[in-house]
C-alpha cells in the first residue's frame, strides 16, 4: 500500500551527509545538471525558480564571547509531531523534544540554535530536519548543520517541511517555497507564478507534481506549468493549514476556519461539523498505516471512513477539551496528537496515554521584572509570578486582570504595584487592593508604573497624563502642568530621585518638584519647546506593539521606536530615532544607534553594572554595546526570541530578557 502524508516516514531524500561535507554549494552547475537529467525532469516548474546557496547571505554577527545564556521558555504549543523508529519527535514553541515510547519519557533535544520549532521531518537517509522562524538545522551522522535566518534570509519564518523525491521541500511565510536537492537550493516565489509568497504547507504528489498551500489558497505545479485553484474550483478560499493525498488520489485540504475540502479531478466536497469533524478549525491532517485520513483541530480529532468523519473517542479522556495543532501515526497503529496545552496524547484503540512536556517558564509574554529582598517578580501575559527557589503564581483579584497588566514596580516597603487597563493593583504580601475611580483616580487605563523617592509611586496613564501617589494622596499632572503630551511611552526614576517621562513621539520631560519641564537632549530630533504632533497612532495602547506582518516585504524597514531606562549609575537613558542619549552630572552624552543600515524598532534600554548598554528591539533581538562597538544577540545566538519586551538586571549581575512570545532568557558573563 502506498500513501503520502506530511508527518509520516517519507519517500524522499535529501543527502544530508553531502550537505555537511560540502557546506559551500555549487551555484554554476545547474544548467549541466538539468541537461544530464534528461526527459524525466524536464517539466516547467523544475526549470523555473532561482538556484543558489547560500542565498542572500548576510554578514551575521555571533553572540558575545564570554556571555552565556539560558532560555526559559514555555513548551505549550506542540506544533509538529513526527514518529520515527521508537521515538516521537516533538517541535514546540519552547524547543525540540523527544518522547521515547519504551520508557515513556520526554527529553529536551539540544542542537538547533533557535527555540521555536514549527516543523520537523526526516529524509530517506535518516537525517533530522528542524525548521522554525529563525532558520533550519539538519542533524545527520556527522552532527548538526545550521542555516540561521540571521545569515540566510530565505530560512526566516520556516512553516513547513516535506520530504520529496530526492529533495526536501521548505515552506516559508513570506519568502515563498523551495527545495534542497543534491546540495542545491532552488527557490520559487510569485515571480515564478507562485500564488502567494506566504507558504504554509507543501506536498509532493509525485516527482512531477507538487501542491503548495499558501495563505491565499492552493496552487499546483506539474508538467504543464503552474495552476491556481483559488477561484472557480469550489474550493473554499482561505489559508491552507495542511494537506494530504490518499491512495485514491484524493487531495484533502485543511482550510483555516472552513473545515476540510476534498479535491480530485475537479470534484470538490467540503466537510464541516455536520459531517463529523470536530469543528471548522482544523489544524493538521495525516494518514495512518491503513490509509485512513485523520483531521485534528480545535475540539478533537476525527478520521474519514470513505463517506463521512468519525469522531475519535476514548473512554475517560475528554479530547474535545483540547485544541490539537499536530498529528502523526506509527506503523503499530498508534496516533499521536499534539495540543496547545503542553500535552501530547497517544491514542491506541480505546486507550489513551497523556504525555506532559517539561515547561521552562509558565508564560510566553514577559512584560517586566523587578527584585526585592532577593525575590524576583515577573509581570507576564497571564499574571504575576515571583521566584526565590521556584516560580509561584500570585493569583490576581479577578481573572480579567491577568491579560490586562501593563507595568510592575516595587515600593520602598516591598509593596507590589501593577498598572492595568482596569485600574491599579497593590499587593501587600497577602492580599490585593484595587485602586480605580472609586479611589479618586481620574482614569482606569494605566500603561506604566514607576517607584519614586520617599515611597512615592508614579503612574502613567493611557491618555490622562501622570498620576502621583504620595503620603496616601493622589495628584494628577497633564499638559497644563508642563507635560509635552498626556500619552506616554515610558517613565523612570533616576538615581537622584528625579522622575522622567517620555511621550510617544519622543518628547522628554522632567519633574522639578512642582511642575514638569521639557528636557529634550540638545540636538535630538525633538527640540525642547516644540508642540506634540497629533498622530492617529497615539490612539493605540502603548502596551501593544504591532509588528509588520511576515511576508509584507517591509519587515526590515520598520518605523523606529522610542524607549526610556536607566544605567547602573542611575542616569536616565533615552532612545530616540536619531540616537541614544544618557544624562549624567556632566550633561548629555549621545551614542549612535546600532546597525545604521537597518531601521530597528527599540522597545527597551538598560545600562548594566558591567558598563554595557543593552538595547532590546521588536524583531531584531538585542544589541549590546561594550566599549565603543555594538554586538548583536539574536534568537540564533542565545536568545529565546528576537521580539524583546523587557530588560532587567538582578542583584547578581544577570540580565533577564523578556520576550513577547518565548518566555525569558538569562544572560550572564562567565568568570
Amino acid at each position: 500500500m502506498s500513501f503520502l502524508r506530511k508527518t509520516g516516514p517519507p519517500s524522499l531524500a535529501i543527502t544530508a551527509i553531502f550537505i555537511l561535507a560540502f557546506p559551500r554549494f555549487c551555484l554554476e552547475a545547474q544548467g549541466l545538471q538539468e541537461a544530464g537529467r534528461g526527459e524525466s525532469t524536464a517539466w516547467r516548474w523544475h526549470r523555473g525558480g532561482r538556484a543558489s546557496f547560500p542565498f542572500d547571505s548576510r554578514d551575521a554577527t555571533k553572540g558575545l564571547q564570554g556571555l552565556s545564556t539560558r532560555v526559559l521558555a514555555p513548551a505549550m504549543q506542540l506544533r509538529s509531531v513526527v514518529s520515527h523508529s521508537d521515538t516521537v519527535w516533538i517541535g514546540t514553541e519552547g524547543g525540540l523534544f523527544a518522547w521515547v515510547s519504551e520508557i515513556d519519557s520526554v527529553f529536551p533535544v539540544g542542537g538547533p540554535p533557535f527555540t521555536g520549532v514549527n516543523a520537523v521531518a526526516f529524509d530517506d537517509d535518516g537525517a533530522l530536519w528542524v525548521g522554525g522562524d529563525e532558520g533550519i538545522s539538519v542533524r545527520a551522522q556527522r552532527g548538526w548543520a545550521h542555516y540561521p535566518g540571521e545569515k540566510y534570509s530565505y530560512f526566516e519564518r520556516v512553516r513547513g517541511l516535506c520530504n520529496g523525491t530526492g529533495r526536501m521541500w521548505i515552506a516559508t511565510y513570506g519568502n515563498g517555497c523551495g527545495f534542497m536537492e543534491s546540495g542545491e537550493l532552488r527557490l520559487f516565489t510569485k515571480a515564478d507564478s507562485l500564488l502567494d509568497d506566504r507558504v504554509i504547507s507543501v506536498l509532493e504528489q509525485d516527482d512531477r507534481t507538487v501542491w503548495i498551500g499558501t495563505a491565499s489558497g492552493i496552487c499546483k505545479a506539474d508538467g504543464y506549468g503552474w495552476h491556481s485553484l483559488r477561484y472557480g474550483n469550489r474550493i473554499p478560499v482561505g489559508a491552507v493549514e495542511d494537506m494530504v493525498i490518499d491512495e485514491r488520489g484524493n487531495l484533502f485540504l485543511a482550510i483555516a476556519r472552513q473545515g476540510v475540502a476534498r479535491y480530485n479531478l475537479g470534484r470538490v466536497t467540503v466537510f464541516g461539523p455536520a459531517e463529523g469533524l470536530p469543528g471548522y478549525e482544523i489544524n493538521a491532517l495525516s494518514i495512518d498505516s491503513t490509509g485512513r485520513v485523520w483531521a485534528a483541530g480545535r475540539g478533537g480529532a476525527s478520521y474519514f471512513d470513505g463517506s463521512g468523519w468519525i469522531p475519535v473517542t476514548v473512554p475517560g479522556t475528554e479530547l474535545g477539551r483540547y485544541n490539537f495543532l499536530s498529528i502523526c501515526h506509527d506503523f503499530d497503529g498508534n496516533t499521536f496528537l499534539g495540543t496547545d496545552a503542553g500535552r501530547m496524547f497517544v491514542v491506541s484503540g480505546y486507550s489513551c496515554l497523556e504525555v506532559a512536556l517539561p515547561q521552562g517558564f509558565p508564560a510566553r509574554m514577559v512584560r517586566g521584572a523587578a527584585e526585592y529582598g532577593g525575590e524576583l517578580w515577573f509581570l507576564t501575559g497571564n499574571g504575576i509570578f515571583r521566584s526565590r527557589d521556584r516560580l509561584v503564581r500570585i493569583p490576581s483579584p479577578d481573572p480579567w486582570f491577568d491579560g490586562a497588566m501593563t507595568g510592575l514596580a516595587i515600593d520602598a516597603n516591598g509593596g507590589i504595584w501593577v498598572s492595568t487597563r482596569f485600574g491599579v493593583l497593590r499587593f501587600n504580601g497577602v492580599s490585593w487592593e484595587v485602586l480605580d475611580r472609586r479611589a479618586g483616580l481620574p482614569t482606569e487605563h494605566f500603561a506604566w508604573v514607576s517607584g519614586g523617592t520617599g515611597g512615592d509611586m508614579w503612574l502613567g496613564t493611557f491618555d490622562a497624563g501622570v498620576i502621583r501617589h504620595s503620603g496616601g494622596a493622589w495628584a494628577g499632572y497633564t499638559v497644563e502642568d508642563g507635560l509635552p503630551s498626556d500619552e506616554l511611552a515610558g517613565m523612570v526614576t533616576d538615581g537622584a530621585g528625579t522622575q522622567w517621562a517620555l511621550s510617544r513621539s519622543g518628547r522628554l520631560s522632567r519633574f522639578d518638584g512642582a511642575v514638569w519641564k521639557a528636557a529634550d537632549p540638545p540636538g535630538s530630533g525633538a527640540p525642547a519647546g516644540s508642540a506634540e504632533p497629533f498622530d492617529s497612532i497615539t490612539g493605540l495602547d502603548p502596551g501593544i506593539r504591532f509588528l509588520t506582518p511576515a511576508g509584507s516585504g517591509e519587515s526590515r524597514e520598520r518605523q523606529a521606536g522610542v524607549c526610556i531606562g536607566t544605567d547602573a549609575s542611575g542616569n536616565c537613558v533615552v532612545c530616540l530615532p536619531d540616537g541614544i542619549y544618557i544624562n549624567s552630572a556632566a550633561g548629555w552624552k549621545m551614542i549612535e544607534l546600532p546597525a545604521p543600515d537597518l531601521l530597528i524598532e527599540p522597545t527597551c534600554v538598560l545600562g548594566t553594572r558591567h558598563g554595557e548598554l543593552w538595547l532590546g528591539t521588536a524583531g531584531d533581538g538585542i544589541f549590546i554595546r561594550r566599549g565603543v562597538s555594538w554586538r548583536h544577540l539574536g534568537a540564533c545566538s542565545g536568545l529565546s526570541s528576537d521580539n524583546i519586551t523587557a530588560l532587567f538586571e538582578d542583584a547578581k549581575g544577570r540580565v533577564w530578557a523578556g520576550s513577547v512570545d518565548a518566555g525569558v532568557t538569562i544572560c550572564k558573563w562567565n568568570k
